[in-house]
Formats: C-alpha cells, structure tokens, sequence
C-alpha cells in the first residue's frame, strides 16, 4: 500500500507525525507531500548587497512552528501510484489544503478510483470541499 500526505502551512504536528508514524510502522509506504515548490537548503542572497546568509528552505511550518521536510511537492504525486490520501488538520493548515486546487483534484481524483480517502480534525472540511462525501457515511 503506499499513502499520500498533503501537507500545508499550519498544520497539526500532532496528527500529521501520528498518521505517517502509524503507517510507516505498519510498513505502509508514505510520501508527504508540500504545497509549495521543491528548494534546496543553501546559501542565499541577503538583503545587503553581496550578503550571504543561512535559508531554511524547503520546509512546511506546522500550527506550533515545527518544521517538516517533506518527500515531495504535490506537483510531482500521480495519484494512480497511491492507494490512499490522507489529510491532516490543524489551523490553519486545512483552511490551506482547501484553498488548493492541486490538493481538490488529488481527492477527486483518489475518490472516483475507489481509492480511500481520508482526513482528521479540520481535514473532513476539504472532503466536503472537494465534494466526496455526499451520500456516504462519515
């Protein structure tokens, strides 16, 4: 089985390192994927001409201000390689996932191949979003 975790600015730590610790350790394949463009951790101009300074790039800051590297950027996820999306809540991490495009299609797309599709906490909200849950039980 392999699973996608979208994952936005503000999201839950708590629920977020839950989902990909249970499932790793159930031997489940997780990429966690990032809203925002793929950057590498490096050397970056200041605002100082010819300055140069340490940026961390290329992390998602959860709800609390902890950082995750994610896997992967949602541009680069085929949802026929995945069995499963799961969306992790916290705010405004949800709000962001909603407001994505990338992430609506992702669901739909995982909805209609019969595919699970599931959220936590505020995460439900982008289902309905995304309009899979009408008509089922959840």
């Amino acid at each position: 089985m392999k699973v996608v975790v979208p994952l936005a600015e503000g999201f839950e730590e708590i629920e977020f390192v839950t989902i990909v610790d249970i499932l790793r350790r159930a031997e489940v394949e997780v990429v966690t994927a990032s809203l925002e463009k793929r950057m590498r951790k490096g050397k970056g101009k200041g605002k100082e001409k010819g300055e140069e300074k340490e940026k961390e790039i290329g992390t998602v800051a959860g709800s609390h201000q902890i950082k995750i590297v994610p896997d992967a950027v949602i541009d680069e996820i085929d949802p026929e390689k995945f069995d499963a999306v799961v969306l992790p809540g916290g705010f405004p991490g949800f709000v962001n996932l909603g407001e994505d495009e990338r992430v609506l299609d992702l669901v739909r797309r995982m909805d209609k191949a019969g595919k699970y599709v599931a959220a936590i906490c505020g995460g439900p909200s982008v289902l309905i979003k995304a309009g899979v849950v009408e008509g089922k039980k959840a």
